[in-house]
């Protein structure tokens, strides 16, 4: 198996991927499939991803005035499929909201490229074997296996079927590759690294030769003038000197803590509003459920008073399960902040 590709850019915390929401409304895409805004594929010949809510909107107007338009007419005829190569993209914790939430940036994690689930090799838009083949039910193998798997139809149009390896659907194919939103999303995932490629180089202001950013320095008496490492020895050897090197590590501090307190300040705010809610809400149902015991002793008729003690026990049963049950993820909550916090003091400084 090919040694994965992670890209770790401390740019890209604060560039929006927009192949991350929807191609129709710009909202983020959900992680999980069951909300509004969970990426949800069309049944174009080139798959595209929207969101559930703009699918279903686009469903129940005529082909002619949606706002998707395409040379297929059945983009939205049947049964809607969640897109989860996207959700799996999104869950891999190498992506958060950005501030005003209005789209995902990269997190300090670095980002793993996915792999075909059957070669286990990563997917690449760089080898055409390699690129994803996105099927209908929203599951992916890579172009090299589905050529393999796949079998032939004597269909003129949808030439090709396949039995998807995981959720076993089977669906007819017109092509062996074509656009699908994970191509998209690997595109431009490619463009940003070699945008930051290029960013990450300079032109010395005295030879004009092109330096490696990181091997560069700044001459503070001629107004910030950047140097290569000749140029600043032979011409700036009597000027203050800075190297951009620690420039740049100072700016990786700086970004990885605006985007921690981006992902940790949200908890900050809705975790007391939480707790307080919490137990507003079970000082209330206590209180609620002995008022129905205490109402026992007044009523008339052993069997009425029976009825209502069954109806009384179990709530105070359904309280104590709740409860247990909120204790229980409590104490798992407060066992991995405890790992978390060892496993920082263990780390290297």
């Amino acid at each position: 198996m090919a040694k994965k590709s992670v890209y770790r850019d401390t740019e890209a915390f604060k560039c929006v991927f927009k192949s991350l929401n929807c191609a129709l409304c710009s909202t983020p895409y959900s992680k999980t499939a069951n909300e509004v805004n969970a990426p949800t594929q069309t049944w174009c010949s080139d798959i595209q991803a929207v969101c559930m809510e703009c699918y279903e909107e686009q469903r129940a107007i005529a082909p002619a005035i949606r706002a998707h338009q395409c040379k297929d007419h059945n983009c939205f005829e049947y049964k809607r499929r969640p897109s989860y190569c996207l959700m799996e993209l999104l869950s891999s914790g190498c992506f958060t909201l950005n501030q005003n939430l209005m789209g995902y940036v990269q997190t300090t994690q670095s980002i793993t490229i996915p792999e075909c689930p059957i070669c286990n090799e990563e997917y690449s838009i760089e080898n055409s074997q390699r690129e994803p083949f996105i099927l209908y039910c929203g599951h992916g193998i890579c172009n090299g296996c589905f050529a393999k798997m796949s079998k032939p139809r004597t269909n003129s149009i949808f030439k090709y079927c396949l039995v998807c390896p995981q959720c076993k659907l089977n669906v007819s194919y017109a092509q062996e590759s074509w656009e699908n939103p994970l191509k998209t999303f690997l595109r431009e995932l490619y463009e940003k690294s070699a945008q930051k490629d290029d960013e990450m180089k300079s032109i010395c202001e005295d030879c004009r030769k092109e330096v490696p950013l990181l091997e560069m320095f700044q001459c503070m008496d001629c107004g910030d003038k950047m140097l290569c490492p000749r140029c600043s020895c032979k011409n700036h050897r009597l000027h203050q000197i800075i190297d951009l090197e620690v420039v740049e590590v100072k700016k990786l501090g700086k970004v990885a803590r605006e985007t921690i307190i981006t992902q940790i300040g949200a908890y900050n705010v809705c975790f007391p509003e939480l707790q307080s809610d919490l137990i507003k809400n079970l000082t209330e149902c206590q209180k609620k459920i002995l008022s129905r015991a205490d109402q026992l002793g007044y009523l008339n008729g052993f069997a009425k008073a029976k009825e209502q003690q069954e109806a009384c026990m179990a709530f105070g049963e359904r309280f104590a399960k709740i409860y247990k049950k909120y204790l229980g993820e409590l104490r798992s909550v407060n066992t991995g902040i405890e790992k978390l916090i060892d496993d920082i003091n263990e780390s290297p400084k």
